[in-house]
């Protein structure tokens, strides 16, 4: 067998077949992620990039179909990023010996004869190169960022001092770890409900209200992190609802509004009991007609470790299905008839 194809099969599909062995990261989270997806962890990811999500929180409808899109975020297929120290490249090739001893021999003879071997006691780490396996064309991606970086099957490390400045092409960043991050934050679905439930009064008040659970709208975060060494955290943050009543109306203090701004508290928002999230209308739809009623929340994107930078904050706004309410004129009662 050619050379570079035998390596190639030695090292990626071995250390792909033996569970991504080439990360020596703990799993993330038990390769729980936010988004309910594992395309960016430990185990799904070769290399040692993951997320942590510190949410503990889950929904019991599907994420939205509004979902945030970043789509000038999307991380590279393939990168270059620190892997091993010099102990754990040692400790990793010793546990590899059983799959292809002659192909670790030789890596080990290779990283052996570096001055001092395996660069032992100085400050630094290995890296290599590391690619989202969700991407599916990472096999083709992965030998040619090896070639940028001046790697190859016969030498996938390279040694970084401590505080030396990344030469190679494409290195992973801060930025990307926080896109990766941001990717992984999908806020809930929203649903509201209206009361009274049918036929809305000109000049009463038609309250919105929350029809999921107490708790649903809050912080949620995740955490990139490459081996304790670069993290980037993203939170994002829910907003008040904004309501759009789709014709005439007014807030309940009687001031003229295209919109309606209602605090979320508690991860929730309004009541059908009070008028915490309410508006009137002013004017009845025709017979047979009826007003579109929206709502939204927007959600701030927020980068802890560096809020004004890689795009951040980011505003991602998930609406509501409408709901078509129809409007009657308020109904007077003259001797006992309703007019």
């Amino acid at each position: 067998m050619h050379l570079s194809r035998r390596l190639s099969t030695a090292l990626v599909t071995v250390l792909v077949a033996t569970g991504g062995a080439v990360a020596s990261a703990p799993s993330a989270s038990a390769g729980i992620t936010c988004n309910e997806s594992a395309s960016v962890n430990s185990i799904a990811n070769l290399g040692q990039t993951f997320v942590i999500c510190t949410m503990v929180k889950t929904y019991s409808g599907a994420p939205a179909s509004h979902a945030p899109s970043f789509v000038n975020w999307t991380p590279p297929v393939c990168w270059l990023e620190p892997q091993y120290s010099s102990d754990a490249l040692k400790a990793f090739l010793a546990s590899q010996m059983p799959f292809d001893p002659s192909y670790v021999q030789q890596l080990e003879t290779y990283y052996d004869s570096t001055q001092p071997p395996y660069h032992g006691g100085e400050a630094g780490m290995f890296w290599g190169v590391g690619c989202r396996t969700d991407d599916l064309t990472w096999p083709s991606v992965f030998p040619s960022q090896m070639a940028a970086d001046g790697l190859s099957m016969n030498n996938p490390w390279v040694w970084i001092a401590a505080g030396a400045p990344v030469t190679q092409p494409n290195p992973v960043t801060p930025t990307i770890l926080a896109q990766f991050a941001a990717a992984e934050v999908v806020p809930p679905a929203l649903t509201f409900g209206v009361n009274p439930g049918v036929i809305q009064t000109v000049n009463l008040s038609t309250r919105v209200f929350s029809t999921q659970p107490v708790g649903t709208f809050i912080n949620l975060e995740a955490r990139a992190d490459i081996l304790g060494m670069m993290t980037s955290t993203v939170v994002a943050t829910p907003s008040e609802l904004t309501i759009n009543p789709g014709g005439p109306a007014k807030t309940v203090n009687g001031d003229p509004a295209t919109q309606i701004k209602c605090p979320i508290v508690n991860g929730s928002f309004g009541s059908p009991n009070d008028d915490s999230c309410a508006f009137y209308y002013t004017k009845a739809t025709p017979a047979g007609a009826s007003y579109q009623l929206t709502a939204s929340i927007t959600w701030t994107y927020n980068w802890v470790e560096n809020p004004n930078a890689g795009g951040f904050p980011v505003n991602v706004t998930v609406a509501a299905n409408p709901q078509n309410v129809p409007v009657q004129e308020v109904q007077a009662i003259v001797g006992g008839q309703a007019h």
